[in-house]
């Protein structure tokens, strides 16, 4: 499904008819420079319609997604396409999303997962990073799914093996980049404190160091993060060190 000339009301209308109770992945793309946003959302309900809903949202009442809506104003609506890549089930839905985010590398885009990685903003060091371990065939395939171009099953299974394929070196240095983003993302500095006299016992650099060393469950260790209340069965504080 793609459509152009986006403030039309009759577009309007038949994209919201075609999106009517479904689930799936959509991409935006920039007539004027190639330039394009994936995103998805999911629709619980027959009598909803999210992917509407994200419609409107990213053209017509200011969404919160900086670098697309700054182009948007700039270029105007009539300037973008917009496309639904894949209908998804709705379990699947956010790790369809990642892939195509990943494949895509859309440059309006800030995250690079949809999973596990809402608030987090990878630093341009780190997206040119991630686009160095690109293969020229790659890069091609991406270039035309850019251009509003489908690609065919077969290029599509290509490209699944090539990711399999990639160097030692490249594997290695992607698993670095991502290892940096986990630690940032989730990682907060984190003491132990006894449950007596509330003496630090230790201080570590997240929450999961601490739970490894004192052989706790991550979920009781970060609920007690946020009640304040002790972990009896160890006898143990636990909050993030300020």
């Amino acid at each position: 499904m793609y459509f152009q000339d986006l403030n039309n009301p009759e577009i309007i209308k038949k994209i919201k008819q075609l999106s009517q109770g479904k689930s799936g992945v959509y991409k935006i793309t920039n007539l004027q420079n190639s330039k394009s946003y994936v995103g998805s959302a999911i629709t619980k309900k027959a009598t909803s319609n999210r992917l509407y809903a994200r419609f409107r949202n990213h053209f017509f009442h200011h969404h919160k997604d900086f670098l697309l809506k700054r182009a948007i104003k700039k270029y105007g609506i009539n300037s973008f396409s917009w496309e639904i890549l894949e209908w998804t089930e709705i379990p699947s839905t956010r790790s369809r999303e990642t892939w195509f985010i990943q494949n895509l590398f859309p440059e309006y885009n800030i995250l690079l997962s949809a999973e596990n990685s809402f608030g987090y903003s990878h630093t341009l060091e780190t997206r040119e990073k991630m686009k160095a371990g690109y293969s020229e065939s790659r890069r091609q395939a991406v270039g035309l799914l850019n251009k509003g171009k489908k690609l065919s099953p077969e290029v599509r299974k290509k490209l699944s093996q090539a990711a399999f394929n990639r160097t030692a070196q490249q594997k290695q240095q992607h698993q670095k980049i991502m290892e940096e983003w986990n630690q940032k993302m989730f990682s907060k500095p984190t003491q132990i404190l006894d449950g007596d006299t509330r003496e630090i016992l230790g201080r570590y650099s997240s929450l999961r160091e601490a739970c490894r060393v004192f052989q706790g469950n991550y979920r009781t260790f970060k609920r007690t993060v946020k009640s304040g209340k002790k972990i009896r069965c160890l006898n143990i504080y636990v909050e993030y060190s300020s």
